[in-house]
């Protein structure tokens, strides 16, 4: 019986030594207020420094700024325990106004940590503040605080509401009325005037559960008005959208459906403008339900996918093919897929098609 008990204990002790074996991603800050902005500065630069706490090497597999003002720059070489490694992010500030939150995804082969977000925060001033400074957005004599709501993360099971905000900077009473084509989102009011100098507000909510999609999506409202300017002007809705697990049991994620990849990184090496090439990423469900493949989206129009299959049986091996047109490419080249599944541990997986184009 000691014996049985003994062993009992090396097995326990066995499984947590193995559950601390990983890299582990620690952010000396994950939020950069770079407080005002003068309008005539055109880009500033925030530096997030992070350190491996882990005990094995940790990657940057690769990062999504939330919009084109925002580029970054990452360590790609693999950050060793107790090293440190840096994302550089660049916001650039042309024809932004006002207050803003932009964010970058930052994904990681850090088990707890797979998928962060950084965020960038200030406000711009305008020169010579034909409006408040507030509401510095402007489309045509309609001045917003800004004409995109991003609903950043939400649950497929979840409802968000925001506030689109407005102001007639004009001389005349405008005429609004929204056209919104989405189930999904719905709108406060949607027909009304407004008189000059007047703010006004719609509240948008997005209804998740009936988007019936995943990862993140974007949506455009339309803003049809009587303006002198710009009279039809573009509301644009985004949200990442994740599967709900909460509501599940410690039986029922012991019996989930787990997705290991063979590989999610190929190194292409060198190949010649033009070419073809074609790769496949091999996976298999080590789980005990039926894996389902939800999305896959790729980083570049450059790069198409296939599937064989979106739903695998337990102890199933099945295939991504990835096939990236090279013409028009040149330089370093880094091509992504995003697969999201119904794996409550790795929901969302990003796989790399990383060489050099001649």
């Amino acid at each position: 019986m000691k014996k049985i008990i003994l062993t009992i204990i090396f097995a326990f002790l066995t499984i947590y030594i193995q559950a601390q074996d990983k890299p582990t991603i620690s952010f000396t800050k994950t939020v950069h207020d770079y407080g005002v902005i003068k309008q005539e500065i055109t880009e500033v630069k925030a530096i997030f420094s992070f350190k491996n706490t882990g005990n094995k090497p940790l990657l940057i597999q690769t990062v999504y700024p939330s919009c084109g003002c925002t580029s970054a720059n990452y360590t790609k070489t693999p950050v060793l325990p107790g090293k440190k490694g840096s994302i550089e992010a660049v916001f650039h500030t042309k024809d932004i106004y006002g207050s803003f939150q932009k964010s970058i995804l930052v994904y990681t082969n850090d088990t707890a940590n797979k998928v962060l977000s950084l965020y960038l925060k200030g406000k711009i001033i305008q020169k010579g503040k034909p409006t408040e400074d507030e509401y510095s957005q402007a489309i045509g004599n309609i001045y917003f605080k800004s004409n995109h709501l991003a609903f950043n993360s939400i649950k497929n099971t979840e409802i968000k509401t925001d506030t689109l905000w407005f102001y007639n900077a004009g001389n005349k009473k405008i005429k609004i009325e929204f056209i919104n084509q989405y189930n999904w989102l719905s709108l406060s009011k949607y027909q009304f005037k407004l008189k000059p100098d007047k703010k006004s507000y719609v509240l948008i909510s997005y209804d998740a559960s009936k988007r019936n999609d995943w990862g993140l999506n974007f949506d455009k409202i339309i803003m049809k008005t009587n303006d002198d300017t710009l009279a039809e002007k573009n509301i644009f809705v985004s949200a990442e959208i994740k599967e709900d697990y909460s509501q599940l049991t410690s039986l029922q994620l012991a019996d989930a459906p787990r997705i290991i990849f063979d590989s999610i990184n190929y190194e292409f090496g060198d190949i010649k403008e033009g070419e073809h090439l074609l790769h496949d990423f091999f996976f298999t469900n080590t789980g005990k339900t039926d894996l389902v493949i939800r999305k896959l989206t790729s980083s570049c129009g450059c790069l198409h996918t296939t599937i064989e299959n979106k739903i695998i049986k337990p102890g199933e091996r099945s295939k991504i093919r990835s096939e990236f047109y090279t013409a028009g490419k040149s330089g370093d080249q880094q091509k992504t897929i995003t697969v999201v599944t119904n794996d409550p541990e790795n929901s969302t997986i990003i796989l790399s098609l990383i060489g050099l184009v001649k």
